[in-house]
């Protein structure tokens, strides 16, 4: 008897461990979440600004919160560190949000499709970073943390206000829906500049038309150095996304139009992405471009 109790016990520890082995967290679900915390109404602005935020599209908006609570899920962990914001400053940085990322978006976008979590944080930085780099945002299982949220970082110029846009939207689509499977970008998009995805080059002379011609719009940042040679990386599939909706949300539908016509992979590209992104989230990347670029003229 002992003998067979032991057999199904490690029997059953098998099946256990085989299972977790195997264990993938299922795609999110926006509009199942059920948060297990409540947001209370205020009289200051900042704070009813969190609170209508979370009332209307369950978008829950944290400027105070532990490291624990967006470094670490059930498979993964954050390198980003992040400092929270002065709560003077919350009013601010909650009209600025609404300027560049919310207001961009129809109400039943953030109901569906906006994080469920976003962490405020005054400056947001990489800890596998060489150099101390001030991001606008990047993504955590859940949701998007949000920095430069201080009185010297906020956009002073139209160019500014652009690049700010452009930043939080790209990290919302590439790092957040892309990367948690709650947006498909279909492979024909990737299928362009597959064989490019990742390609340095140690040319002391590299063109970046070069680079246009085979549908990328930049070159990785991130990993490129320049130091008296050009030592260049070109971008990684979800990079790519990122500088696409980057340009796409800041740029009219005429400059748009006109730059693809001098790169044919760019154009095919763009076409993809934005049709199947409309198809997808009844979203028109292109109509934020122009909104976008009619509300922050940069000429």
């Amino acid at each position: 008897m002992q003998l067979i109790m032991k057999k199904n016990i490690m029997m059953l520890l098998t099946a256990v461990l085989a299972l977790s082995a195997c264990y993938k967290e299922a795609a999110l679900d926006r509009e199942v979440h059920d948060p297990a915390f409540t947001i209370e109404d205020s009289s200051e602005p900042g704070k009813h600004a969190i609170y209508e935020l979370y009332k209307n599209f369950g978008i829950a908006t944290f400027y105070e919160y532990n490291d624990v609570d967006y470094k670490w899920n059930m498979n993964s962990y954050s390198n980003y560190n992040a400092t929270r914001i002065d709560p003077a400053f919350l009013e601010q940085a909650m009209n600025y949000l609404e300027d560049v990322f919310f207001g961009l978006y129809d109400n039943s976008f953030k109901k569906s499709y906006m994080p469920f979590k976003i962490y405020l944080a005054s400056e947001l930085t990489s800890e596998s970073s060489d150099e101390t780099t001030d991001v606008y945002a990047t993504s955590v299982r859940s949701g998007m943390i949000v920095g430069r949220l201080r009185e010297d970082a906020l956009p002073k110029t139209p160019e500014e206000y652009k690049a700010a846009a452009g930043e939080l939207s790209a990290s919302l689509w590439a790092n957040y829906l892309v990367q948690n499977e709650r947006l498909s970008i279909p492979d024909e998009f990737y299928d362009v500049s597959k064989d490019y995805y990742g390609v340095n080059s140690l040319s002391s002379a590299v063109d970046l038309q070069d680079y246009m011609t085979e549908g990328f719009l930049d070159y990785d940042h991130t990993n490129s150095l320049n130091n008296g040679t050009t030592y260049l990386f070109l971008p990684k599939a979800e990079m790519d996304i990122y500088q696409y909706v980057q340009k796409i949300t800041t740029t009219s539908s005429e400059e748009m139009q006109a730059f693809c016509k001098k790169y044919d992979k760019i154009r095919i590209k763009y076409n993809i992405l934005v049709n199947a992104v409309k198809s997808a989230t009844g979203v028109d990347l292109q109509a934020i471009g122009d909104q976008v670029a009619a509300k922050y003229p940069t000429e």
